[in-house]
């Protein structure tokens, strides 16, 4: 294949890749009555168009489309619900085109059985399928040993809540942690242990949280939290709770470790997470090494 046909080749693929995109967006940003109407819409132009063109050209593929919509930006019941209207509308426009004689209506239900059956595989495998996609996206997303989130997912997560906090001129705030003596823990009973205690932070924070919160892990035995919304008084209150709850559990289940916390409030609204992640992190250290188990905040100028 030479230089030129690659080239073209490649152009070809963005350009399918762009229009799926395109409309995935569209789609995705309809709500649930659009989407709705959108999709009696294309059933009932379909089996117009189906009536029209009659017996002498075939248009039963082009039903998948709003049961396709229905599968993937709705759900399973919807989905089957327009695969009956779909085989339905092919039966009506069947018996108005076609002469009885010829197809007599125990044919046309058969055959109107048949489609309902094969839209029915359709619809089911969509289902798997996009199922399969949000479970492979989420475990690519989530650390495996704590069930919070990874260090890249959180920064996206993160990126997003920064862009939310400018526009809205909102508070934000952001905790780091890490884990106090985890590498005697480690060498006292064995990194299984370890495991055990990292895997219990990671269920502790996301329960004791709030829903909008953002947990991640970010390596090793240190976690992030972001706090959306969250202004000095409010990050205060809910740091010392955390530090309380989780020193409470551990103790509880016997591990020599403690936790060491910063948080840094941002004022006004940050501009960047990188800038942050600095301030946090350095506050986390300055608690490591003036005697570790402890919380410490402060309020940062975001902007600079």
């Amino acid at each position: 294949m030479s230089e030129m046909q690659r080239k073209g080749r490649s152009a070809r693929k963005f350009t399918q890749r762009r229009i799926i995109a395109s409309i995935h967006g569209f789609l995705s940003r309809l709500s649930r009555p659009l989407l709705a109407l959108l999709i009696i819409g294309l059933v009932f132009a379909i089996g117009a168009v189906d009536y029209i063109t009659g017996f002498d050209l075939s248009v039963s593929l082009f039903y998948l489309a709003p049961i396709t919509i229905s599968a993937w930006y709705i759900n399973r019941s919807t989905a089957l619900g327009v695969s009956i209207a779909c085989a339905v509308m092919w039966f009506v426009t069947s018996v108005l085109t076609l002469p009885v004689e010829e197809f007599p209506i125990v044919v046309l239900l058969w055959n109107a059985g048949v489609r309902l059956g094969f839209f029915v595989v359709v619809t089911a495998l969509l289902i798997a399928l996009h199922h399969a996609i949000d479970r492979e996206r989420a475990l690519a997303r989530t650390d495996y040993l704590t069930g919070v989130k990874n260090s890249r997912s959180f920064y996206e997560q993160a990126d997003i809540e920064f862009r939310r906090a400018q526009r809205h001129h909102w508070p934000l705030s952001i905790v780091y942690i890490d884990v106090d003596d985890f590498k005697e823990l480690n060498d006292r009973f064995g990194h299984n242990e370890g495991d055990n205690a990292l895997r219990a932070i990671g269920t502790a924070l996301l329960r004791y949280l709030r829903a909008i919160d953002v947990v991640g892990r970010m390596g090793g035995d240190e976690f992030a939290i972001l706090l959306p919304e969250a202004g000095r008084s409010e990050a205060i209150s809910i740091v010392k709770r955390l530090h309380k709850l989780l020193t409470t559990e551990l103790r509880g289940s016997g591990w020599p470790i403690t936790l060491s916390i910063g948080a840094v409030t941002c004022a006004p609204a940050p501009t960047e997470i990188t800038h942050v992640m600095k301030e946090v992190d350095a506050l986390m250290y300055e608690v490591k090494r003036s005697g570790k188990n402890r919380v410490k905040h402060k309020i940062v100028n975001c902007e600079e």
